[in-house]
């Protein structure tokens, strides 16, 4: 119900984001960060969650992450 009232354009994005809020998941990792401005759970790409979130047991000079 939530994600048919919302604000957000798509209604599948907004099923997305409200059922992520829903189930308290902190991140939506998407390409398309735009569909998900509105979202009530904040959006990052592949890329921006790779730079901010690197787990301390991989030597990352070892992995082409961006490949």
């Amino acid at each position: 119900r939530k994600a048919a009232r919302s604000d957000m354009d798509d209604y599948e994005d907004a099923l997305i984001a409200y059922g992520a809020h829903s189930a308290g998941i902190d991140i939506i990792i998407t390409r398309n960060q735009r569909d998900f401005r509105k979202s009530p759970v904040p959006a990052l790409t592949p890329e921006d969650f790779l730079r901010n979130f690197k787990p301390d047991d991989i030597h990352y000079d070892e992995v082409d992450l961006f490949g």
